[in-house]
C-alpha cells in the first residue's frame, strides 16, 4: 500500500445525520471510460491503461460539505496520455460552478465540494 493510499484511508467525513466517522473511500480506476463519484470520495485514475479518455460524473444531489477528489496519473509516451474530465450537471442542481474539469497533465489533481445544490473547486 502505498503512502498516498495509507493517507487517504484517514480521510475523516462528518454528515448532518451522523457523528464523525471514519472512512475508507479509495478508488482506482484503471478499466473503465465513465465513472460515478460519491460523496466523500478519492479518485485515482490510470488513464493510460484505461486507453482513452475517462470521464467522472457527480452526483446531482450531494450532500453539503460533499467532497471528492480527482488525481490524474496516467501517461503515454508523449507524456501526458488521455484527458479526464471531472463532469457534472450543465445547469440546475449538481453544477460545478467553475465549469467541468478537465485533467490533462500527469499528476495533476482538482478537488470540489457540494455546498448541498452545486460544486465548487478548492
Amino acid at each position: 500500500m502505498s503512502l498516498f493510499e495509507t493517507h487517504v484511508k484517514d480521510v475523516v467525513q462528518r454528515t448532518d445525520s451522523e457523528p464523525l466517522a471514519l472512512v475508507s473511500r479509495f478508488k482506482t480506476v484503471d478499466s473503465s471510460a465513465s465513472v460515478d463519484a460519491t460523496p466523500g470520495q478519492v479518485i485515482v485514475v490510470d488513464d493510460e491503461s484505461v486507453d482513452e479518455a475517462v470521464t467522472v460524473s457527480l452526483p446531482e444531489n450531494a450532500p453539503r460539505n460533499g467532497k471528492v477528489t480527482l488525481k490524474k496519473i496516467g501517461a503515454d509516451s508523449s507524456g501526458d496520455g488521455y484527458d479526464v474530465v471531472l463532469d457534472a450537471a450543465d445547469s440546475g442542481d449538481g453544477k460545478i460552478v467553475d465549469g467541468d474539469q478537465t485533467l490533462n497533465t500527469q499528476y495533476q489533481t482538482v478537488t470540489v465540494v457540494s455546498d448541498g445544490t452545486d460544486y465548487y473547486v478548492v
